[in-house]
C-alpha cells in the first residue's frame, strides 16, 4: 500500500471514530464531537482530493464529483454555523430568529428523544433543534463524502463495454445522473441558514444524501472495482448501506398503511429475490416498475393532478395526462421548497432509467448478481420511503 493511500486510510479511520460518537450519542452533549467531525471531514476531503488527482474520469463524472463536493461544502458550512450559534450565547436571540416555528418533524424528533431518555436534561427547544440539525447535517455530509468516493471510481466506459449499450442511451443516462447531482447541490445551496434547514422535514436531509449514495452503489455493482481486504473506504460504505437498510425497514408497513394493494407487488419482488426461480430477475424488474408507476398514480391520481397541473404549467400534462414530473411535484406541493421537489423529480428519473440499465444486463443474457438486485431493491425502498414520508 503506498504512503498516500495509507495516510488517507488513517484520516478516514478518524472520521469513522467521530461518526461512532455521533451514532452512539443519546443527547445533545456531542457538540464538541460535531466540531471534531467537521475538522475530520475537511481533512479526509483534502487527502481524498490529492489521492484522486491522477485519475482521469469522464467529463460527466468530473462534473458530478464537483457538484457533490459543492453540496458537501454547504453542509459543512451549515454545521459550522450551528456550532457558532451555540458558542455565541450573547447573540443567541438574533441567531435563533426563525427557529421558533420549525417543521413538525423536528419537534417530533425532540419528543421521541425525551421519551427514550427521560432523565436527559435538554436545553430550550430552539437550542436543542440546533443540536439536532447539526447532527443530521453531520451525517448528511458524511454520506455525501462516501458518495463522492463511489462516483470517483465509476467507469462509464467500462459499463458501456460490459452492457454493449447504445452510446446515445448511456450518454443520456449519464446526463440524468449529472442532473441529479446538480439538483442535490442546488438543494444544499438553497439552505442558506439553520432556520431554513429546520423549515423542511428532518428526514428529507438524510434521505437525499442516501439517494445519492445508493445511486452510486447500484452503478458500482455493474462493474465492481477490485476489492482490497484492508480498504477502509469500502468497509465504511458497507456500514452506511447497512444503516440505510435499517432506516427503510418500515417501507412495507408504510405501503400497507397507504396503499395496501401495492404491498403485494413489493412482497412479490422480495419473494423473487429470495427464491431460486430462473426468471426471478425479470420478475423483480417488472414488479418494481409496476410498483413505482402504481404508487405515483395512487399518491397523485389523475382527477387531482390534472386541474392542479393545469393551473401551474401546461407542460406538466402530455396528451391531457399528467407526466411523471407532474405527479412528483403534486406529492411535494405542500413542502413549499422547490429545490427539494426538483431533487425528487431528478432522483425519480434516475431511478426509472437505472431499471432500464439493469434490464439491459438481463437482455444480453448476463445474469444479474445478488448484489446488483439487492442494490436496486434497496434504492427502490429508499425512494418509496422518502415519497411516503412526504405524503
Amino acid at each position: 500500500m503506498n504512503k498516500d493511500r495509507y495516510a488517507s486510510k488513517l484520516d478516514f479511520q478518524k472520521i469513522i471514530e467521530d461518526m461512532s460518537i455521533l451514532r452512539g450519542a443519546h443527547g445533545f452533549s456531542c457538540l464538541s464531537d460535531t466540531e471534531q467531525f467537521l475538522s475530520s471531514v475537511k481533512n479526509i476531503k483534502k487527502v481524498h482530493f490529492e489521492l484522486t488527482k491522477p485519475i482521469e474520469p469522464s467529463d460527466i463524472i468530473t462534473t458530478q464529483k464537483a457538484e457533490l463536493s459543492k453540496a458537501n461544502q454547504r453542509w459543512l458550512d451549515l454545521i459550522g454555523e450551528a456550532t457558532a450559534i451555540n458558542s455565541n450565547l450573547e447573540g443567541l436571540n438574533s441567531n435563533l430568529e426563525g427557529l421558533n416555528n420549525p417543521h413538525p418533524t423536528w419537534i417530533k424528533g425532540l419528543d421521541a428523544l425525551k421519551e427514550n431518555a427521560p432523565d436527559l436534561v435538554l436545553d430550550p427547544n430552539e437550542i436543542s433543534i440546533i443540536h439536532l440539525s447539526s447532527m443530521a447535517l453531520s451525517k448528511m455530509a458524511y454520506r455525501t463524502t462516501i458518495a463522492e468516493q463511489i462516483f470517483t471510481e465509476i467507469d462509464f466506459g467500462n459499463i458501456h463495454n460490459t452492457l454493449k449499450a447504445n452510446t446515445h442511451d448511456l450518454d443520456e443516462f449519464q446526463k440524468t445522473i449529472a442532473n441529479m447531482s446538480v439538483s442535490f447541490r442546488m438543494l444544499a445551496e438553497s439552505l442558506t441558514d439553520i432556520p431554513k434547514v429546520v423549515a423542511i422535514p428532518d428526514y428529507s436531509l438524510l434521505a437525499s444524501s442516501s439517494e445519492m449514495l445508493l445511486t452510486g452503489y447500484a452503478l458500482q455493482t455493474i462493474c465492481p472495482r477490485e476489492e482490497d481486504g484492508d480498504d477502509i473506504f469500502l468497509k465504511e460504505q458497507v456500514q452506511e448501506i447497512q444503516e440505510i437498510r435499517q432506516e427503510t425497514n418500515n417501507c412495507h408497513n408504510l405501503l400497507c398503511s397507504i396503499a395496501p394493494e401495492l404491498a403485494k407487488l413489493y412482497v412479490g419482488a422480495y419473494d423473487a429475490f429470495n427464491g431460486s426461480n430462473q426468471d426471478r430477475e425479470r420478475h423483480i424488474l417488472i414488479s418494481l416498475r409496476e410498483l413505482w408507476s402504481c404508487l405515483l398514480r395512487c399518491l397523485a391520481p389523475d382527477e387531482n393532478v390534472i386541474p392542479w397541473a393545469s393551473s401551474i404549467d401546461e407542460h406538466l400534462l402530455h396528451k391531457d395526462r399528467p407526466t411523471r414530473k407532474a405527479r412528483i411535484l403534486y406529492v411535494c406541493r405542500n413542502l413549499n421548497h422547490d429545490p427539494l421537489s426538483d431533487f425528487l423529480v431528478q432522483d425519480t428519473k434516475a431511478l426509472v432509467e437505472m431499471v432500464e440499465l439493469f434490464n439491459r444486463v438481463h437482455a444480453i443474457d448476463l445474469s444479474l448478481t445478488d448484489e446488483q438486485l439487492y442494490a436496486l431493491l434497496l434504492k427502490s425502498d429508499c425512494w418509496i420511503t422518502y415519497l411516503l414520508q412526504i405524503q
